[in-house]
């Protein structure tokens, strides 16, 4: 029997691997496709066969002209990730240990939330999927077979797509995934390294921490982001400040501190802080932020935090390769990722003694 086969993404070798197959007897579509593999479909004279799927969401509708997507990420995205985190990851030993570096159902949460993003995309295509299905096959059944990226959590994926969708799903392993895999681990070392040489140099140098740094002392201090409800200490307008207006807590106490490039920052409204004893503080550097804004500068305490847990981790993964648990690696990047925000925050956060 004819098939409808998908493919989430196609690269070369799967387009050479299809230029040889008996897969061409089938309808097949892709959704997302290499430079390379659209260079092969057209050296192979597959083009014809082997065909973009091209659709909008708009279209994806019911008869009744209900939508397909908010069902598949408000419903189904969430049940999935359910399963995920309670049949893959609270049961992983790579997940479970690292956990106790840190606080054990944050890091699950974490993870489960890694995974939700991963698999977002592929929902919605399953939606879409189904949709075709039923507006193309109304008089035949069709078997459907979706191609996905093999995950430590596909067997999962493949449940709930043949009990929910009736699509049978098969897996792949794109060149593009295991170097996707090695790039995070390796961007986020990278970027670890980068912004550790300023401070180890400082260090050498034995200089004095920079003056807002320098402010920090035993007094607790309130941290404030701006989130742009408006730059005011008007109780009578939407503000960012109205707790601080209504509280008896010195301005001194409290830092209010800025991480969006795009978000303008003046010199009066950091003299307007200054003003009631606020202190102000950059995350980053941006061309609409004041000369006047002082930007924060990571310390020694990052540095130290994310090479500690960054050597335990890499320790734990290497035992884990050794008890034959490769999928571990899958985890090694996200877990990166995590360090390195996480040293990023802490060292903020102690460093302003907030």
């Amino acid at each position: 029997m004819q098939k409808t086969k998908f493919f989430h993404y196609l690269d070369m070798f799967q387009v050479v691997a299809l230029g040889f197959s008996f897969m061409l007897a089938d309808q097949i579509y892709y959704f997302n496709i290499s430079r390379p593999a659209k260079f092969m479909l057209s050296f192979f004279k597959l083009s014809s066969r082997v065909k973009e799927f091209k659709f909008g969401l708009h279209e994806v509708k019911h008869e009744s002209g209900e939508s397909y997507i908010p069902k598949a990420i408000e419903n189904d995205l969430i049940g999935i990730c359910n399963d995920i985190e309670n049949k893959i990851l609270r049961k992983n030993s790579f997940i479970r240990e690292f956990g106790s570096f840190f606080d054990a159902e944050k890091i699950i949460m974490y993870f489960r939330k890694m995974c939700c993003r991963k698999i977002e995309g592929v929902i919605i295509l399953m939606s879409v999927i189904v949709w075709y299905r039923r507006k193309s096959q109304k008089d035949q059944v069709v078997p459907v077979e979706f191609y996905v990226e093999k995950s430590p959590f596909y067997s999962v994926l493949k449940e709930f797509a043949l009990s929910e969708y009736g699509i049978t799903v098969r897996p792949l392993l794109p060149f593009k995934t295991i170097a996707d895999h090695f790039y995070l681990v390796i961007g986020n070392v990278y970027i670890l390294m980068r912004a550790s040489v300023k401070p180890i140099i400082r260090a050498l140098k034995k200089k004095k921490k920079s003056g807002h740094q320098s402010e920090n002392s035993a007094t607790p201090m309130i941290a404030n982001l701006y989130t742009l409800n408006g730059f005011t200490f008007d109780l009578t307008k939407r503000c960012d400040f109205p707790w601080l207006l209504t509280a008896d807590i010195p301005g001194g106490q409290l830092l209010t501190f800025f991480e969006r490039a795009d978000v303008p920052v003046t010199g009066e409204m950091v003299d307007a802080m200054r003003k009631r004893g606020i202190r102000n503080m950059a995350r980053l550097k941006s061309e609409k932020f004041t000369s006047e804004l002082p930007i924060y500068e990571v310390t020694l305490i990052y540095c130290r935090t994310a090479f500690k847990y960054m050597t335990k981790t890499i320790a734990l993964v290497l035992k884990e390769l050794a008890k034959l648990r490769p999928t571990s690696f899958v985890y090694l990047g996200w877990a990166m990722r995590f360090i390195r925000t996480y040293s990023l925050e802490y060292d903020f956060y102690i460093t302003n003694n907030i």
